[in-house]
């Protein structure tokens, strides 16, 4: 059996209906074709088994969705291509799927989502941030404006930290370049009034209690893209950003 055999038969069917809606035939070539989109689902799962088996996570995920494409409803397609999402969010190896209990010692949110397959959350390898799915959808927003949001995406689970920011700073070097520049233009200013000088409040010194388990405070648009650049290097894509407005109120309001 070939799967262009069962697209030849669907527009056999098709046009059959089409063409005589209400003919002595219409209900057997109903009955047909649903059998063959149903027969169709099936043989794309199988192959998209024999994939999966083998490792070939891309083949087998085009063969799940051509499944589900075939027959929305089958539970079979559906299964198969939550399971081979998280085997290609683990392959890429640039995220992984956490399991337990995350840093905070809060439960990691198992399993997929059931349009997409996409893991309910994971974890960056090199900086241990966790993201949750956000599924596209519809929200209002404050004041009553409806939003779509169409394509689905991962939002971070908790602030970043003042440790996560440390490591960036350790590789990058671009805060404490900026605080050396901002130190540098408040002692002038203070010299220029006859007032003595003081160390300037920043992430690392914000100006009251903290410690790495904090989230980041005093960190300026400019640092963030500084950020993601360094998040992002090496990746062929920009796979960190700031979330849109849109995206934010979404997600915060449960997404």
């Amino acid at each position: 059996v070939k799967a262009n055999k069962f697209d030849d038969a669907l527009k056999t069917w098709g046009g059959f209906i089409a063409k005589y809606p209400k003919g002595k035939y219409t209900d057997k070539a109903n009955t047909a074709l649903k059998a063959t989109n149903t027969a169709a689902a099936e043989w794309h799962v199988s192959e998209g088994e024999k994939s999966f088996a083998t490792n070939k996570f891309g083949d087998a995920l085009k063969k799940a969705e051509a499944a589900i494409g075939y027959s929305k409803t089958n539970a079979t397609a559906i299964a198969l291509k939550k399971k081979i999402m998280p085997r290609l969010v683990a392959a890429a190896g640039i995220f992984e799927i956490p399991t337990g209990n995350d840093a905070w010692g809060k439960p990691v949110r198992a399993g997929g989502d059931d349009a997409t397959g996409f893991p309910l959350e994971i974890r960056h390898k090199v900086t241990g941030m966790h993201f949750i799915f956000a599924a596209a959808g519809t929200f209002k927003a404050e004041g009553g404006a409806s939003h779509t949001i169409s394509k689905p995406f991962y939002v971070g689970k908790y602030e970043v930290t003042r440790a996560q920011v440390a490591d960036f700073d350790k590789a990058a070097g671009f805060l404490a370049k900026a605080i050396v520049k901002k130190q540098k233009e408040s002692d002038e200013a203070l010299r220029a009034l006859g007032q003595p000088t003081v160390k300037v409040n920043a992430w690392n010194n914000p100006g009251y209690p903290q410690d790495d388990t904090h989230p980041a405070v005093r960190i300026t648009w400019n640092d963030t893209q500084e950020y993601f650049k360094w998040m992002n290097k090496g990746y062929s894509q920009q796979l960190f950003k700031l979330p849109a407005e849109a995206q934010w109120e979404y997600a915060t309001r449960a997404a």
